[in-house]
């Protein structure tokens, strides 16, 4: 989509020829399924979508779950239960199975930021349920947990995850403004790159066949993986670097 979230109708083309020539073309994204779903019905997608980076693949016609790596019940009860010592206040996106609900911590400790983007989040379509922290670490398994942390947290949260990275993985993203950011922590396999190399499988295809397009910080593996990664224009230095066409 473009900066105002359209589908353009020159995209809409390209994705209609690719398809008619005989690519399998899909969607791989950070959203969430609720969220990819009405972009790949306008596109009129029939192939399996990948969302929330690779941690979930849904049939885009019948929404048939077909690959989950949520994190493990322990994992989630240990993000939690770090992040609300740092002070911070946790995102835990439900179990696929059981739904597509937020829980949170109790909103007396909503950093003005994060209350923020609670409210952005909520407009688009995502309802936040509160509950007492020692409930919220024993949700259960999840998709993944987010948080929206001062810059000051940054160097904390990485190292967190690097000292923890068999348990489960960061991704940083600017926020909603310059001085905010959201750090997601995800199952360790759960990536762009290791879904598409499971949904190419099912098709007989392997890496090498793939053509990947992105932008963003989560694009970087898959970029680096496919056998031909094009990177958009305005992405990053470090995600135009794994692409061979900018």
């Amino acid at each position: 989509t473009d900066s105002d979230g359209q589908i353009g109708e020159r995209t809409r083309r390209a994705v209609h020829a690719a398809g008619e020539s005989g690519w399998l073309v899909t969607i791989a994204t950070g959203r969430s399924w609720r969220n990819t779903k009405p972009v790949a019905d306008h596109l009129a997608l029939r192939v399996p979508l990948v969302t929330f980076n690779g941690a979930l693949i849904r049939d885009s016609v019948t929404a048939e779950v077909l690959h989950y790596i949520p994190l493990p019940t322990e994992v989630v009860g240990t993000v939690v239960t770090t992040l609300v010592g740092l002070g911070l206040q946790p995102l835990v996106v439900e179990d696929i199975r059981q739904g597509e609900r937020y829980f949170t911590g109790p909103a007396e400790h909503d950093s003005p930021r994060t209350a923020a983007w609670f409210e952005y989040l909520q407009s688009l379509n995502m309802p936040i349920v509160r509950m007492p922290y020692e409930q919220l670490a024993r949700v259960g398994h999840a998709v993944r947990v987010t948080v929206s942390p001062d810059a000051d947290k940054l160097d904390t949260l990485e190292a967190l995850a690097s000292q923890r990275q068999e348990e489960f993985r960061s991704i940083t993203y600017d926020g909603l403004d310059e001085q905010s950011y959201v750090v997601e922590f995800t199952h360790p396999s759960s990536t762009k790159a290791s879904a598409l190399r499971w949904l190419a499988r099912q098709y007989g295809l392997d890496m090498n066949d793939v053509v990947a397009v992105g932008d963003g910080i989560n694009d970087v593996e898959m970029l680096a993986e496919a056998g031909f990664g094009v990177a958009m224009g305005n992405a990053s230095e470090r995600v135009r670097a794994e692409a061979e066409l900018v």
